[in-house]
């Protein structure tokens, strides 16, 4: 395998991950799209998040949250799964 052709791999791969990335971020703030990204919150009337200004501010949240938080806001499986990631804290 050429290296060329695998760095012109990894790049467009790369560039498709960052649009993807930044569509999600964009697309999950739309409040219209709420029953999407959010539809056992929506069914349990329970508050959607609020976020702090920043594409990837969600990134911090995430990494920064307590096992208690996650178990309240995204489940057990949710919770067990950043745990075995090692973020868990």
């Amino acid at each position: 395998m050429e290296t060329s052709s695998f760095v012109t791999s990894l790049t467009t791969s790369f560039l498709i991950f960052v649009g993807l990335v930044i569509l999600h971020s964009i697309f999950s703030r739309l409040r219209r799209n709420e029953v999407i990204y959010y539809p056992a919150k929506k069914i349990k009337n329970v508050p959607l998040p609020h976020y702090k200004p920043g594409h990837f501010a969600w990134l911090r949240e995430a990494w920064s949250a307590t096992e208690e938080e996650i178990i309240k806001n995204a489940g057990l499986d949710a919770a067990i799964y950043m745990t075995f990631l090692g973020s868990g804290n």
